[in-house]
């Protein structure tokens, strides 16, 4: 074989399989075998030493390479086992692995199911819950149109309720406007009241009384013949209308105790009709004797809310009359007192007729002088209550239990013989009418007198009358005796015996020891 054959012509058929260095050698029998090429080579090269003379040279490389042969086998053969052990451990690995996969797999595919088997459900829960809502829904839209229209009802009847307030509205206006004009021409009608002078107005009116009681004084302190005493006397017990709370005896005879009796009786008689017909508010008609009082009670409940609304009620009933009116109510005013006073004075009299004609002209008087009193604009009060002036309402208790026990002490030793006159706004007392009658001398006369006539066998057919009282409970519920006070509006004075004289003249603010 020539030299180039074995330089250039290649390796020798074994070295074939031979891989470069940077393949890796895959097993030990390479390794060899690649020695075994080596061998032969160097053989070779040493056959042709002659022929390349760099021999030593390439012996040397070849140990070289050798060595590195050698470290290479001892690095793969390191790798080998390290490239064993890292199958190994990627093959322990990936058998880990694959049962974590199959796991998470398994997982994956139970999770998916219950994903599948949640969504189901939420799914038919969802669907039932939004049947349920809608069901209810429907029953809340059904509620709901329901109440829309009673609402609408409400609110059509609303609207009409709105349309008749305001129509209301209107008229209510209207009414005020009217008002308004009313109670302008109200205001302006309160001019007919005025102040007057009523220390004047007492004057004149205690001038009247003292004409009043000269007249009757005229005609009750006058002997009766025996046949009005004897024939009288038996029909005296129409007395007993007198309105008084006391036992008033009247003896048949012409003593001055027994005439002072009588002229009592007829006093007491007269005051409640006197109140009744002469002293009354202005009233467009004659009215009876319960309006009458009806009518002045009202008149004097108004003086708590202001002395306005009393005034304003009384210009009211003023603007209703004209000066006709009023002389056609003095004409009724008068005459039907008389004619009520007429039988229940004739037993007394002589000439009734008489004492009727003297009594017509003073009662004009009282009229004509109650005429001014009515356009003060101070309310003055008239009462024939006996009890005393502080009484504001003149209408008598229906029952004698009905007293209250804020009311003051009920006197039952008082008469009233003419009406008390009173301004109630200012407390002030124009006139009293009302007598302590068991202080005074001539009425304890009257009584002993009675009292003998009957013991007496003289007496006869010829009995009197008897005027018994009302008796009523006083507060603390004693009903009276005749130790108990005078009433606190008789002042006692110092020269009598008490009481005021209210028989004699008006002036005169106290009687002497010999009675009235």
């Amino acid at each position: 074989m020539a030299l180039g054959e074995g330089t250039s012509g290649g390796r020798p058929s074994g070295s074939g399989s031979r891989k470069g260095p940077e393949q890796p050698i895959n097993s030990a029998n390479e390794a060899i075998s690649l020695l075994a090429e080596v061998e032969s080579l160097a053989k070779r090269l040493a056959k042709y030493a002659s022929i390349y003379a760099d021999f030593g040279k390439v012996l040397d490389q070849k140990s070289s390479l050798e060595l590195q042969l050698a470290n290479k086998i001892t690095e793969l053969s390191t790798k080998d086992g390290e490239i064993a052990k890292l199958n190994e451990a990627s093959e322990a690995a990936l058998i880990v692995h694959e049962g974590r996969y199959s796991k998470w797999l398994a997982e994956k595919t139970n999770l998916h199911n219950q994903i599948a088997a949640a969504k189901t459900e939420a799914a038919e829960q969802r669907r039932a819950s939004l049947n349920d809502q809608e069901a209810k829904f429907k029953k809340e839209l059904e509620k709901l149109r329901k109440e829309i229209a009673v609402e609408r009802r409400k609110s059509s009847s609303l609207e009409e309720k709105i349309k008749t307030a305001n129509n209301e509205e209107t008229r209510l206006r209207h009414e005020l406007k009217y008002t308004e004009t009313t109670l302008k021409e109200w205001e302006g009608k309160l001019s007919v009241l005025k102040d007057i002078d009523l220390e004047k107005f007492e004057d004149k009116f205690k001038g009247l009384y003292n004409r009043y009681m000269v007249v009757m004084q005229s005609h009750f302190l006058k002997d009766l013949p025996d046949s009005v005493l004897i024939n009288g006397s038996a029909r005296w017990d129409m007395l007993l209308r007198i309105p008084n709370n006391l036992h008033l005896h009247l003896p048949p005879s012409n003593s001055l105790a027994a005439k002072k009796a009588r002229l009592v009786a007829a006093l007491a008689l007269l005051s409640p009709l006197i109140t009744d017909r002469i002293f009354v508010p202005p009233t467009h008609e004659p009215a009876d004797a319960l309006t009458i009082r009806y009518i002045k009670s009202l008149l004097y409940q108004q003086l708590p809310s202001g002395c306005k609304r009393e005034n304003m009620l009384r210009a009211l009933l003023l603007s209703t009359h004209t000066s006709g009116d009023f002389d056609h109510t003095d004409t009724w005013a008068v005459g039907s007192l008389l004619e009520e006073a007429k039988p229940l004075l004739t037993p007394m009299l002589e000439d009734p007729g008489r004492l009727l004609a003297d009594l017509e002209k003073v009662l004009r008087g009282f009229w004509s002088l109650w005429k001014e009193a009515q356009i003060s604009k101070k309310l003055v009060h008239a009462t024939a209550e006996a009890d005393g002036p502080w009484q504001c309402n003149d209408l008598p208790l229906l029952d004698e239990e009905e007293a209250t026990p804020d009311a003051p002490p009920i006197n039952e030793f008082t008469l009233n013989v003419f009406p008390c006159l009173s301004v109630p706004e200012t407390e002030q007392m124009i006139f009293s009418g009302t007598f302590v009658w068991s202080e005074q001398n001539s009425i304890v006369a009257s009584e002993a007198e009675y009292q003998r006539l009957r013991r007496s066998s003289l007496s006869g057919s010829g009995a009197s009358a008897v005027v018994h009282p009302r008796r009523r409970r006083t507060v603390d519920g004693t009903n009276g005796n005749a130790s108990a006070p005078p009433s606190p509006m008789m002042p006692r004075t110092p020269g009598g015996s008490g009481g005021n004289h209210f028989l004699g003249d008006a002036t005169s603010g106290s009687r002497g020891s010999g009675g009235p």
